[in-house]
């Protein structure tokens, strides 16, 4: 699983282990190739948009180095985009197949049938017991259909989802109040509108989305008054986890 944000390879990694799968994880596409080097897998889950070296580039990487032992390794591109995009990139970069994110399992279950081609089990969910008081601020069908019903799953999940919030939040107020370097902050409001998306958390999806727009311009009020809506909307999303994990 190739992902820089830890909640995107933690949902993928939960879905496989309900399928008895493991999987290992890189968080950039330099780490990915490391891996790549002396490790054979059966697939790559790549995700196309990560810092420093993108997932296409990476593809095409693995794919230019044929004495790599996983230069013919199905690759599946990971991606919020349209599947027009990935044919016009992700093809040429070698990548085999695409599923979009916010993934759910039935589509990765196909993905797998498809390219590993054996059957995968049938796992029985053991069934999820919490209950859903989260008033559509996170939606706990959501983190239960990643984790195939898996309560003990889910409290993973969601307090690894509530971990990376709370550090995008804090370095992207930093980097805000600090040095007023939007670019960086740009970045980390990217990437909590990108975990937010997967796990249907819309309302901060929607502050980190107006966020992004405003430090795109270099409009510090409009930073300032959305970089306020992001962090309200993330103290109710903890309300809200900390309610599923109690």
């Amino acid at each position: 699983i190739v992902d820089d944000s830890p909640t995107n390879r933690q949902a993928i990694s939960a879905m496989l282990s309900s399928f008895k799968i493991r999987a290992d994880q890189a968080e950039d596409g330099i780490q990915a190739l490391r891996l790549c080097s002396h490790r054979k897998y059966d697939m790559i889950f790549m995700d196309c948009y990560m810092t420093d070296l993108n997932g296409f580039e990476t593809s095409a990487r693995i794919r230019s180095d044929a004495a790599c032992i996983n230069h013919h390794t199905p690759i599946i591109a990971l991606s919020a985009v349209s599947e027009t995009h990935y044919l016009e990139a992700g093809r040429p970069a070698g990548m085999d197949d695409f599923l979009a994110n916010p993934l759910h399992i039935e589509d990765l279950a196909g993905s797998i049938n498809k390219w590993m081609k054996k059957p995968l089990p049938q796992i029985e969910s053991p069934g999820c017991e919490l209950k859903d008081e989260s008033a559509g601020i996170i939606d706990l069908e959501t983190l239960t259909e990643l984790c195939n019903g898996d309560a003990k799953q889910v409290i993973v999940l969601a307090s690894t989802f509530s971990e990376l919030l709370n550090y995008e939040i804090q370095r992207l107020s930093e980097a805000v109040r600090s040095a007023g370097n939007f670019s960086r902050a740009r970045r980390h409001a990217a990437t909590i509108r990108n975990s937010s998306q997967n796990f249907r958390a819309l309302r901060l999806q929607k502050a980190a989305t107006l966020l992004e727009s405003s430090c795109s311009k270099n409009d510090p009020n409009q930073v300032a008054q959305h970089l306020r809506s992001v962090i309200e909307e993330n103290e109710k999303l903890q309300a809200a986890v900390q309610q599923i994990l109690s």
